[in-house]
């Protein structure tokens, strides 16, 4: 499944084809989000309850790099998709099978750390993502912080300067009900997403108007970051703009 490789220890390493190679994302007792082999975001376990295999719609990260003489290069930042592709009509718009992806991924897992490493002969650049949970040893509450931090390294590997933009893609499953017969996520009621400048942070908060803080099923959540020159948007276009 993997070969051997040193961050701190001798961990295995796998493949994107590891399809069911995962980390777990959260902190103690509050639900999990998965990163699987291929760096993407799978297993949204944060509802209450056993939730393998619930993947979050329009949910990713992608890089564009740019090195000023007109060579641009765009791509998700996860490992290309691998096999069985077994859904009856394809990829759905909200899995974006379509975008291009890198060629090869590896992943190392060290608890609470996570790398996966992006490897693309069309992108001269190294880059790793580095994510972790919240672990801190005797200390029960800031270790159970419901949250997972995420960090991109990138470092320029041509003789060129590179523009290089990172930019993430959320769904707001504070009204996630379920899936239809299609497989399709099912959202009834409104949701609201609002930019926030607070503190050290900045992102888009994801609430619902369709349930009282005080209903069991209230949830709130949100992506944020400590970069203070961002740019956003708080909603896609609706329709099938694609």
């Amino acid at each position: 499944m993997g070969e051997k490789a040193i961050r701190s220890n001798t961990q295995r390493v796998f493949s994107k084809e590891a399809a069911a190679a995962k980390f777990l994302l959260g902190g103690i007792g509050t639900g999990n989000i998965s990163v699987g082999a291929r760096g993407n975001f799978d297993d949204f376990e944060i509802f209450g309850l056993p939730n393998k295999g619930m993947d979050s719609p329009y949910t990713f990260f992608a890089l564009r790099a740019e090195d000023g003489k007109e060579n641009v290069v765009v791509k998700a930042l996860e490992g290309e998709l691998v096999p069985p592709f077994d859904h009856s009509h394809g990829f759905t718009a909200w899995e974006i099978g379509g975008l291009p992806r890198f060629q090869d991924t590896k992943m190392v897992g060290e608890y609470p750390f996570v790398w996966i490493d992006f490897k693309d002969e069309m992108v001269p650049l190294e880059i790793t993502m580095e994510a972790y949970t919240p672990f801190i040893p005797l200390n029960v509450e800031e270790s159970a912080i419901p949250c997972g931090i995420v960090k991109y390294i990138v470092k320029n590997v041509s003789d060129r300067t590179q523009n290089v933009s990172i930019v993430g893609s959320f769904a707001n499953l504070c009204n996630y009900s379920g899936r239809d017969i299609w497989n399709k996520p099912l959202f009834p009621g409104k949701t609201v997403n609002q930019f926030m400048d607070k503190d050290n942070f900045r992102g888009i908060s994801f609430t619902t108007d369709s349930k009282d803080r005080t209903e069991l099923e209230y949830m709130d959540m949100g992506v944020f970051v400590t970069d203070k020159d961002v740019f956003y948007r708080e909603y896609w276009n609706e329709g099938a703009w694609w």
